[in-house]
């Protein structure tokens, strides 16, 4: 702890005693779970395994039952579940509706926190709404393909990584993902391939998101601002038919969205099937479009580094 400020500190004890709650909450409600780990340690000390950590893959391995490939144990019951890309205008509610979700139903959902090599605001907390980074760290984990995408706002970075998505996956629970406009079709084609997400428009009235960014100490500059920029990506979303499989136009109490509004999103979200079933040529086209997309990327690097390197031998 000493590498961090006392704020720092109190963030880090806050966010300890908000976990240890949550753990202490969940096994109170799984009584089964001491029953469990009763068995795997009487297993442990009874084998005695050279590698503890595959003893230990293998049996709980076995609790999906067949070739490991069935229901996994602590999810919603599907062998794989299709994340759900939950898109919104900026402050439209995103983060705050995919935590709620997940306190309401742990079992089925997990929320895929962004990484950010920019200083938290003052509300904002380490792991919760997003997991900060130094920037040379970000931009080696950019550089070893870490993030699913990364999106760049002004002088700060963002990106989403494969590990965390996957550990979300492998416990069959569905990867909630708030997801900025500005990059949605980037996550589209990103996780087209594997995970076949669905994808959602969180859909506030302008003047709603006006006042609520009114409530949270906007400028009235800035809040003109992002009302334009909100009529103009709801004017291009309406050309582009079908994108969204469905929109929720959501309401707000205060500075969240309102308990009616949030109970219409997990209704649907509870009454559908989330199994992921693909399609070996629709998997195989979407493969081809990410490598096209992997491709362009690459090409643009080579491109911005080359102009970085003439700039510098003109300056020379």
């Amino acid at each position: 702890m000493e590498g961090f400020n006392l704020e720092e500190q109190a963030a880090i004890r806050d966010r300890s005693g908000e976990l240890s709650d949550q753990y202490r909450k969940y096994l109170a409600d799984h009584p089964e779970l001491t029953q469990i780990m009763h068995d795997f340690l009487v297993n442990v000390l009874v084998n005695k395994p050279e590698d503890c950590f595959q003893f230990c893959n293998e049996y709980f391995e076995s609790f999906k039952g067949g070739d490991g490939s069935g229901d996994a144990v602590d999810g919603w019951g599907y062998a794989r579940a299709r994340p759900l890309l939950l898109v919104g205008p900026p402050e439209s509610g995103k983060r705050g509706l995919a935590r709620d979700m997940v306190k309401a139903h742990i079992d089925k959902f997990g929320v895929l926190v962004a990484f950010t090599d920019r200083e938290l605001k003052e509300k904002e907390k380490e792991g919760v709404d997003f997991q900060t980074m130094d920037r040379g760290s970000f931009s080696i984990a950019a550089g070893a393909d870490e993030f699913i995408v990364e999106q760049e706002i002004g002088e700060s970075h963002y990106g989403w990584k494969h590990s965390n998505l996957e550990s979300i996956f492998e416990t069959g629970r569905c990867a909630l993902i708030p997801c900025p406009y500005s990059c949605f079709s980037s996550f589209r084609t990103a996780l087209a391939g594997k995970f076949m997400p669905r994808c959602v428009l969180i859909k506030p009235e302008v003047e709603a998101l006006k006042r609520r960014q009114q409530e949270k100490g906007l400028s009235n500059e800035e809040i003109e601002k992002r009302a334009n920029e909100t009529m103009n990506m709801y004017a291009e979303i309406e050309k582009k038919v079908g994108l969204f499989e469905k929109e929720f136009v959501v309401e707000y109490d205060q500075t969240s969205i309102s308990r009616k509004s949030a109970e219409q999103i997990v209704e649907w979200t509870l009454s559908i099937d989330w199994e992921l079933k693909l399609d070996k040529d629709l998997s195989h086209a979407a493969t081809k479009i990410q490598g096209q997309a992997r491709r362009r990327r690459d090409a643009r690097r080579v491109k911005k580094l080359k102009e970085e390197s003439k700039s510098k031998e003109s300056s020379e």
